[in-house]
């Protein structure tokens, strides 16, 4: 279980071609809330057999490609954001309206 509270979790991947992405493998569940934020300036690809929520305002996972996998369920909250790539200036700033897919 991975619960994040006003927490930042950051993945310096830049400068080193032999590691290109990061992984971030997660077990039953996963939550963000409190402004968390889980963020690689390389690809992120982030893995779980359970739930994966981001509460709110301010929690955010960012990479420069971003694999979500093998969850059953993801739900970003109001506020909440999923961002990939991190240099395009439109999803840097685009809205996004919050959803549950099940």
């Amino acid at each position: 279980m991975l619960l994040m509270l006003n927490s930042v979790i950051k993945i310096d991947g830049e400068g080193n071609p032999a590691v290109p992405s990061s992984v971030l493998e997660v077990r039953n569940l996963a939550v963000l809330t409190e402004n968390s934020v889980i963020t690689s300036n390389a690809n992120l690809g982030v893995y779980g057999q359970g739930m994966l929520t981001l509460t709110g305002p301010g929690d955010a996972i960012k990479g420069q490609r971003l694999s979500l996998s093998q969850f059953y369920n993801i739900t970003v909250g109001p506020g909440s954001v999923l961002q990939a790539p991190l240099d395009d200036y439109e999803s840097k700033n685009a809205y996004v309206e919050s959803r549950t897919f099940l």
